[in-house]
């Protein structure tokens, strides 16, 4: 399990079956309440870009990813 307070962009966490990238994070304290995070996450099935809020004391868990190198290759036939 990974404390949402020490999520930063890059790391692949997976929450609620879903499997999401960390784009931006930031750390927000309202006066007397309690800290939330704030990310922005993609999620890696759909694509599809959101804003989630964590307490501080909300753990999620690790997503279990192989990250690999690629190289895209076509050919542009233009008669």
């Amino acid at each position: 399990m990974i404390s949402t307070s020490s999520l930063r962009p890059g790391n692949v966490f997976e929450d609620g079956g879903s499997k999401y990238l960390v784009l931006k994070f930031s750390h927000m304290k309202k006066g007397r309440g309690q800290a939330v995070n704030r990310v922005k996450v993609r999620d890696l099935e759909t694509g599809s870009i959101t804003e989630k809020t964590y307490s501080n004391e909300q753990s999620v868990s690790e997503a279990d990813v192989e990250k690999r190198s690629a190289q895209f290759l076509y050919s542009d036939d233009k008669s």
